[in-house]
């Protein structure tokens, strides 16, 4: 019997079918992050693929939006160094509206919410104050003088200025802070099942990586401040075990709201961690 050849134009399997199954966790990865109260209830967590190794890469992608953000407004507004009294505006204000003014207001809004629970009049309050602190520290976060460049053009990119540097890593130490609940905080009576399913299936080795790629890339972008790197660090690692955990802990359990928090209170350490140790050197 003749064999019937395949239609011509037909779909084919191959590296395309493959590589979906590789993407599954992504959707739940940013519905985590940033998704609305919404379209979090919408989903049935099923299926997640790798979603700890989304949740990861979205930090690393968050934290290049924000270093490319820095970058880019300081290369078309130049600052004019040998002045003193040059300050970084255009950059900071860049970086503010990425943060405030775009769906990565998901944590800070989330922070905002669970500080003023009890009062929600003060949350505007709260909101202001962020800001602000935010852009004095963003202001003040440029070294006081600059590291010389060792390495050859092609590997520049690596070590961007250094306070992208900065930003590069803060998401990066906050996606790690939404696992860390996940082995000792039960779901919240309302969590959804996306949360339910990734404090469930959330693998201890797996946020032992996440937690080692970003102090490993603490040690190595920050090394210009010396010893001093440690407190960024350790301010990061303490409030991503602990104040990420208690957030969840004394608000009935984890939640999106509790693991976002988590998530931008670690951030917050971190940098100020980093104005610490750049104070000091």
């Amino acid at each position: 019997m003749e064999s019937i050849p395949p239609t011509v134009g037909a779909p084919q399997p191959g590296w395309l079918a493959r590589l979906n199954p590789l993407l599954r966790g992504l959707g739940p990865a940013l519905l985590l992050m940033f998704g609305t109260q919404k379209t979090l209830r919408r989903h049935s967590g099923r299926p997640l693929g790798r979603l700890w190794l989304y949740l990861g890469l979205t930090g690393a992608a968050w934290g290049i939006v924000l270093c490319g953000g820095w970058e880019i407004a300081w290369r078309i507004f130049p600052r004019w160094w040998p002045y003193a009294s040059s300050l970084p505006l255009m950059p900071t204000l860049a970086v503010l509206s990425l943060i405030f003014l775009t769906p990565l207001r998901s944590p800070i809004t989330a922070l905002v919410n669970l500080a003023g629970r009890r009062r929600p009049g003060d949350r505007a309050v709260l909101a202001a104050a962020l800001v602000c602190l935010l852009a004095l520290g963003l202001l003040g976060a440029s070294p006081w003088r600059r590291e010389s460049i060792w390495l050859p053009a092609f590997l520049v990119w690596i070590r961007p200025l250094e306070e992208s540097r900065v930003l590069l890593l803060m998401p990066m130490w906050g996606a790690w802070a939404m696992m860390t609940p996940a082995h000792f905080c039960p779901p919240a009576a309302d969590a959804s099942a996306l949360v339910r399913a990734h404090l469930k299936l959330q693998p201890v080795a797996a946020t032992a990586v996440w937690m080692a790629i970003p102090l490993a890339g603490t040690l190595w972008e920050l090394n210009f401040l010396w010893g001093w790197v440690a407190v960024p660090a350790l301010l990061a690692m303490l409030t991503g075990s602990i104040a990420s955990v208690l957030c969840c802990r004394l608000t009935g359990g984890a939640s999106a709201a509790t693991l976002r928090a988590g998530n931008a209170l670690t951030q917050l350490a971190f940098f100020a961690g980093f104005l610490i140790a750049k104070s000091q050197t």
